[in-house]
């Protein structure tokens, strides 16, 4: 039987209808499994927020002021729990909706990514070197099935 993974989302964005629970289910298992962790059952928590909720998150846990795209808390390891509680990924809808010029189809491809990007922090992965940030943008290219160049945003934010 396939570990399962329990997706929950705290949706607090006037924006709706930008994801699918079932293909962000899907983001998670394949980059569980691009992290060689595909055996053990996960928690993970999602909120959905605007710039005021996530430049609020931001100022506590970065000392950043402003809005970013995407935040991630992941939990500290509990030997032997099941399922394991893997963190908690926050993004701004706001920020994607600005970014997108208000482009409903160019969001949901940027939620996506930026879910990936969430779960790739949350399995230990990180871009403060060049080569860090090459293998990030390589591992969401490979889970997301699009090409490197798509694989990261420009307007690099977060």
């Amino acid at each position: 039987m396939a570990p399962e993974i329990i997706l929950e989302i705290c949706h607090w964005s006037r924006h709706k209808y930008l994801y699918r629970r079932t293909d962000l289910i899907s983001i998670a298992q394949k980059a569980l499994v691009y992290c060689n962790r595909p055996k053990r059952s996960v928690i993970i928590s999602m909120m959905i927020c605007d710039d005021n909720d996530i430049t609020r998150l931001n100022q506590i846990w970065r000392k950043k002021n402003g809005p970013t795209d995407v935040l991630a808390f992941p939990a500290a390891p509990v030997p032997g729990s099941e399922p394991e509680l893997l963190g908690d990924i926050a993004i701004s809808f706001e920020t994607v909706m600005r970014r997108q010029q208000d482009d409903r189809l160019a969001a949901r491809r940027e939620i996506r990514l930026l879910f990936c990007h969430g779960m790739l922090h949350l399995l230990g992965m990180d871009h403060e070197t060049d080569a860090d940030r090459a293998a990030m943008q390589k591992a969401q290219a490979h889970i997301l099935g699009i090409s490197e160049e798509e694989a990261w945003i420009a307007d690099d934010v977060h």
